[in-house]
């Protein structure tokens, strides 16, 4: 019986040390986070539209995730959809050559492994939303940080 509880307690060890992680720590086929620079420096000259680029913090650094209580109480009611039959749309609208001195429009923020897509998206909208209404008078980048700092997900 003792031998029994003394092999599985092994066995147990041996499959946490393996699988039992946290999902941010460093494990299997990924790249140490330090390697991420690197390789970022070894892809630049290659990228011709975008830049490469580490992430600011190590993912065990990031949590991912979000907090899904009480979502039935906070739901929005249904809008309402106003249907138009004649609308003219461009053939082709890129808001980069309509508002080119609003450089926000051109940058791609990268959210890491946070999960807080949400946040991110909003900031950069609400971002470049304030550099087309103020006629590119005031270039102020809202920060994604900002609405995540009581997020604990």
């Amino acid at each position: 019986m003792f031998r029994a509880v003394l092999v599985l307690a092994v066995v147990g060890q041996a499959a946490l040390a393996q699988y039992g992680r946290p999902s941010g720590s460093q494990s299997g086929s990924f790249p140490p986070y330090e390697a991420t620079i690197s390789i970022a420096e070894k892809v630049r000259p290659l990228a011709t539209t975008w830049t490469p680029g580490a992430n600011p913090l190590p993912p065990h650094l990031y949590r991912t995730g979000a907090k899904r209580e009480d979502l039935e109480k906070h739901r929005l009611p249904l809008g309402i959809l106003v249907v138009k039959d004649h609308i003219v749309l461009p053939e082709r609208f890129d808001a980069r050559d309509r508002w080119p001195e609003c450089t926000s429009l051109k940058q791609i923020r990268n959210q890491g492994c946070c999960g807080s897509c949400w946040a991110i998206s909003a900031a950069e909208t609400f971002t470049d939303r304030w550099c087309i209404h103020s006629e590119d008078k005031d270039q102020f980048s809202f920060g994604a940080y900002d609405l995540l700092s009581c997020c604990h997900s």
